[in-house]
């Protein structure tokens, strides 16, 4: 079970590290303020200049390996592997509770483990679409 934990968040750590930047860490005293942006967004007058060919490469390799930890996070939730899970939370929790509080406490660990990987396949799935985006714009 702790494996799997640590599974979810090698995964979220890896999501930090992304070619895309989040909006969300925006500084409000941050000084690029005044830089041209390169999303082409803003106001329609600026221009998203190419991305080099190395560029490219990469954000390719990133697509790549945030598909392969999307495919991992889906796995994750199959039938198959939650039941897996699930035997080995039973069999770890029986040492310590019986009957009701069993049921209860394997059922909370199953939620909360189903949740996690849940979320993660959220955000891979976003990062993904991003990455696809960036890329296509390039041939626009």
């Amino acid at each position: 079970m702790e494996d799997k934990h640590e599974d979810v968040e090698d995964i979220e750590s890896a999501l930090s590290d992304s070619f895309i930047e989040d909006d969300d860490n925006d500084d409000s005293d941050n000084d690029d303020d005044n830089e041209p942006s390169t999303s082409g967004q803003d106001d329609g007058t600026r221009i998203q200049e190419p991305l080099t060919d190395q560029e490219v490469e990469e954000l390719v390799a990133e697509f790549l390996e945030v598909e392969s930890k999307a495919a991992e996070a889906q796995e994750a939730l199959e039938k198959e592997s939650l039941a897996k899970v699930e035997s080995d939370v039973r069999e770890e929790l029986v040492q310590s509770l019986q009957g009701d509080d069993l049921e209860t406490a394997v059922e909370d660990e199953m939620a909360t483990f189903r949740e996690e990987w849940e979320n993660v396949l959220d955000e891979l799935e976003t990062e993904s679409y991003h990455l696809l985006v960036c890329f296509f714009l390039q041939f626009e």
